[in-house]
């Protein structure tokens, strides 16, 4: 078994070759070492004696740190911290220590402060040290290891004086974690990698930490601190709504720091920022009621929109998805038509870059514009608008023909407002090229393009994307009927409906009998006019209705339209199990 003589002799060469600052040794380091000598039992420790002088006591904290740094030999908690009190005692100013003094000092104060045998973090020779590292580069005294990252975030003095820039030194490993946590999907796998992420959950600071570091010039720096944070979102559900809210009122302080600072900010310190605030204010957990913050931190992004030259940018992505998510939400100013609308509306280079948005090529900026603007759209009508966007009719009709599956909801929201009644002062106006004034805003050429790609829209399996269509089509029908043009009677007779019905029962089958599905049959007039029912889809339909849990009114309009379908060749037992299931509902 190796002597603790053994050890420090190996522990004098590891301080030899450590020391690489050094081109030759310190005389103080060369005297203290000589003089140096340890008992072979912790326990004979005679700290007078290792520490009567500077020379000595500097010297055996070296070795201590290579000894601690290696897991050769480790004292006890609490003889270190006679030893580490002895020592500051002894060097009343600290700043006249060699460099490497105080880089053991706080690697042994980070090791101290991992154990659950005393609480030394707010120590007089901690206070002292903070004092030294505050001007000090953090070079000269840092220790990769997770002691220090650890000790980083045990204190607020620590926190404020060196967490960031300890923190900053460890995004590359966390990173590196985090990317096989997603590798491996969270499984056991990704447990054994996720070796510090652990440290600094610990910790409600490293996330206020993190949110500074996104405002970081470094790029790098910037986008780490970002990944972090999200994957801290996504993972960690421990976290109450009120951190949740403190992180968003740190992610909105930073944003607004980034535009009053005299430098006008990098465009990743913007993506970045934004990205995690949005996220945040996404989150399950979040209040809805957003605070006063929001609001000049939506007037310089507002501003911004307005002054950018290219809207095909990142920046405008990420800051019209912010716009968005604010206006979902409630505001502890009022309602949010008085509140947030006219800041959009009342910008004149706002708009007219919104309006550029909803027609430029990119998608991703195309879908987020087209939710803005028909949010503003339906806004209230007491908003005072002085700045409008002007969509011509065309252009819908080439969005209905173009978009891809994930934009059709906010297209279809589009056109059920351009069908409807127009309402004044609205900040959204449709137009048509058109010499004459009566002419409706669509023609009949254009109304059967659009219910073409409607019946396309609800035959894609998507419920969300068939509750759009079915508002869109009642508008469709309701305009053709205002025009007085008989182009309602001639879309209930197309030749196509007969397939959308059969392809909607279907796809909807095993799922019961959907709102939008009944709405539908209902509003082709199914068994009032040419579209009918085949016995196989008749029969998928009623066992749909029996896997259906009804209320009243929708068991009663069930009820109306069975009554007008052919029933010939389905099952007798399987109308009777169906009207009985309706009855009891009604009962």
């Amino acid at each position: 078994m190796m002597r603790d003589s053994d050890r420090i002799s190996i522990l004098l060469v590891l301080a030899f070759k450590q020391l690489l600052q050094y081109e030759n040794m310190p005389e103080w380091l060369v005297v203290g070492l000589k003089q140096l000598e340890l008992p072979e039992v912790v326990n004979e420790f005679n700290l007078d004696e290792l520490t009567k002088s500077a020379e000595t006591s500097s010297a055996l904290l070296i070795v201590l740190y290579y000894s601690y740094l290696y897991d050769y030999m480790m004292w006890s908690p609490v003889l270190l911290r006679t030893y580490l009190e002895t020592f500051t005692t002894n060097h009343t100013d600290l700043k006249t220590l060699p460099v490497q003094c105080i880089k053991c000092l706080v690697l042994l104060l980070a090791w101290l402060s991992t154990s659950s045998e005393i609480s030394y973090s707010n120590s007089c020779c901690t206070r002292r040290l903070l004092d030294i590292l505050r001007s000090s580069s953090i070079t000269n005294w840092y220790t990769h290891h997770p002691w220090i990252l650890n000790w980083a975030f045990t204190d607020v003095q620590i926190t404020e004086c060196c967490g960031a820039r300890i923190l900053e030194l460890w995004l590359p490993t966390l990173v590196e974690e985090i990317e096989h946590d997603e590798e491996n999907n969270g499984g056991r796998e990704s447990e054994n990698c996720l070796l510090h992420i652990p440290t600094i959950l610990k910790y409600r600071d490293t996330s206020t930490v993190l949110i500074s570091l996104m405002g970081s010039e470094d790029k790098e720096i910037s986008d780490s601190s970002k990944n972090i944070i999200h994957w801290i979102i996504n993972k960690n559900d421990e976290y109450e709504e009120s951190t949740i809210d403190t992180m968003t009122k740190h992610s909105t302080d930073l944003l607004h720091q980034l535009f009053r600072q005299e430098q006008y900010p990098q465009d990743h310190q913007i993506i970045n920022v934004l990205g995690v605030l949005t996220k945040l204010l996404d989150n399950p957990k979040h209040n809805d009621t957003i605070t006063r913050g929001v609001v000049p931190t939506l007037y310089h992004i507002i501003k911004m929109i307005g002054q950018e030259e290219d809207i095909e940018n990142d920046i405008t992505s990420v800051s019209l998805q912010y716009i968005l998510t604010i206006l979902h939400h409630k505001t502890d100013l009022g309602h949010l038509g008085v509140t947030v609308a006219p800041m959009l509306t009342q910008s004149t280079e706002f708009m007219s870059k919104l309006e550029e948005c909803v027609k430029c090529k990119l998608w991703k900026i195309k879908n987020k514009s087209l939710h803005i603007i028909t949010w503003l759209a339906m806004s209230p009508q007491h908003i005072n608008v002085t700045s409008v966007i002007r969509i011509k009719t065309s252009y819908i009709i080439e969005l209905i023909s173009t978009c891809p599956t994930w934009c059709i909801i906010p297209t279809l929201r589009l056109l059920t407002i351009a069908l409807s009644i127009p309402v004044k002062n609205t900040p959204v106006v449709f137009y048509r090229e058109s010499c004459i004034v009566e002419e409706p805003l669509f023609t009949k050429r254009e109304i059967r393009h659009i219910y073409m790609y409607m019946q396309q829209f609800m035959c894609q399996d998507d419920i969300e994307i068939l509750e759009h269509c079915t508002d869109c089509l009642k508008t469709i029908f309701s305009f053709c009927k205002k025009c007085n043009n008989g182009l309602d009677k001639e879309l209930l007779n197309h030749p196509w409906n007969q397939h959308l019905i059969d392809t909607l029962i279907e796809i909807n089958y095993g799922h019961g009998v959907k709102d939008a599905v009944l709405d539908i049959l209902i509003l082709l007039q199914v068994g009032d006019n040419k579209v009918c029912l085949s016995e196989d889809i008749l029969t998928l339909w009623l066992y749909s209705i029996l896997d259906t849990t009804l209320t009243s009114h929708k068991s009663h309009l069930l009820q109306q339209l069975l009554a007008k379908v052919k029933k010939e060749g389905v099952d007798s037992q399987l109308l009777t199990d169906v009207k009985q299931h309706l009855l009891n509902v009604m009962e």
